[in-house]
């Protein structure tokens, strides 16, 4: 997941969906507070997933 994002490593993730389900942005904070932001379809192709309806745990 940090790779993804371009950091080092992830703390936590914030993930807001839209009305409908889907996943609409991603933003990750690493140990150190940096932040880093996708779209839902952005982080979807980098994980290569089938959906844009995903969770993160």
């Amino acid at each position: 997941m940090a790779r993804a994002f371009g950091l080092a490593d992830v703390r936590s993730v914030a993930v807001a969906k839209t009305g409908s389900g889907l996943v609409k942005t991603v933003k990750a904070t690493s140990v150190k507070g940096k932040t880093a932001s996708l779209t839902g379809d952005q982080l979807r192709t980098k994980l290569t997933l089938r959906s844009a309806s995903f969770s993160v745990a």
